[in-house]
Parts: C-alpha cells; structure tokens; sequence
C-alpha cells in the first residue's frame, strides 16, 4: 500500500496534479502497516494517517474507531501513543461534517 501510494504521488507531482486522498480501502491498508511499520517509514506512515485520510465518511470513520481503540486500550499501536491518537481525533472533522 504504501509504495503504490508512494508511486501515485510521484506521478501526481510529475504531472503537476494535486494527489487524492486516501480511500478506506487505503486507509484500512494504512492501519494495518500502522500496526506493524516497516522500519523507517514510522514518520511516513504518521503523516499519511493525519494528513492524507479522506474525509469520506468510510475512510474517516475507520480512522476515528483505530484512534479510538488506541486511545480506550483496545489496541496498541506503536507509534501512535494515546495522547498523540487523542491529538488527532479532535483534530478529524465531527460525524455531522461527514454527512
């Protein structure tokens, strides 16, 4: 997942066209490398999944149940820490801006 998205950006930059946001698909992928980072792309994979997460309800709403499974202790991810996941979720648009 990340290397195709890595690829699409280049070619959007080669382009000159503006990327598009990751879909639930992707941003499922996303969380399952979160989970378990290659070594080195802990900084990427960070940046992908604050930044690049569309505000689609289904991707959105994937992202809001990880942060807050990180956040109640159901899952540990570890290099997303409960405070940063508490950062970012007040950071993502409410459910009523999703609709």
């Amino acid at each position: 997942m990340l290397y195709a998205y890595q690829q699409y950006l280049m070619a959007c930059e080669k382009a000159g066209m503006a990327p598009r946001f990751l879909n639930a698909e992707q941003t499922n992928g996303l969380i399952e490398l979160l989970q378990n980072p290659p070594p080195f792309e802990e900084a990427v994979l960070v940046d992908l999944f604050t930044h690049s997460v569309s505000s689609e309800t289904k991707a959105m709403k994937l992202k809001k149940s990880y942060l807050e499974a990180i956040i109640s202790g159901e899952i540990y991810c570890p290099i997303i820490g409960k405070q940063r996941a508490s950062e970012m979720l007040e950071q993502s648009p409410d459910d009523a801006e999703l609709m």
